[in-house]
């Protein structure tokens, strides 16, 4: 996943991530970057919450801009897992926590209420307490749910190049509610 950037509307970005001497070339890269792991759990948690059961990776590197008629129209030239000297992007490390917080959920159902930019869904477990996934498309948003734990573990996704892994934070309920704040980077907040 990647954003929709060869539209027409983008040249200027696309124009820097093409060109390594551009002087926004750095910049416009992890910006990209960044959006391909947002996109890339989003993804994945709307799909699961629709039913899908699986998920295949496409690109693990970039597709050539020559690959096919066209193909340098199409945003899946930026879209690959792998830098071209095979080191890992962030988009892999986003994958991972997703693969890792949310293996063998039951059910994920999506929780309205909280405003019509907020995307909060709840992934439920056989075996253990629930974990949340949100996220709020329009700047920040303080969030509080109804939780039935003795704490919570608040974990961003991972969006930022040479970050292999993050720390959690821990919340604790206050009246059976953990407060946090929320943008349009996903979180997971898993329940114990």
């Amino acid at each position: 996943s990647v954003p929709w950037i060869t539209d027409g509307k983008h040249t200027g970005i696309v124009k820097a991530l093409s060109d390594s001497s551009n002087p926004f070339h750095d910049k416009a890269i992890e910006w990209l970057r960044a959006k391909q792991a947002e996109l890339s759990v989003k993804k994945i948690v709307t799909a699961a919450e629709t039913g899908i059961k699986k998920i295949f990776l496409e690109s693990i590197k970039d597709f050539s801009p020559n690959a096919y008629k066209n193909a340098n129209r199409e945003s899946w030239v930026f879209a690959g897992f792998l830098n071209e000297d095979v080191t890992l992007r962030p988009v892999f490390y986003a994958y991972r926590q997703a693969v890792n917080k949310l293996s063998g959920f039951q059910k994920a159902e999506r929780i309205e209420g909280l405003g019509k930019d907020v995307f909060l869904f709840r992934f439920t477990f056989s075996n253990k307490k629930p974990v949340y996934v949100v996220w709020c498309e329009q700047g920040k948003k303080q969030i509080s749910l109804d939780v039935n734990c003795k704490y919570a573990e608040m974990e961003k996704v991972i969006t930022e190049k040479d970050v292999t892994n993050s720390s959690p934070e821990i919340i604790r309920p206050k009246n059976g509610k953990v407060t946090f704040v929320v943008d349009s980077t996903p979180v997971f907040v898993t329940c114990h």
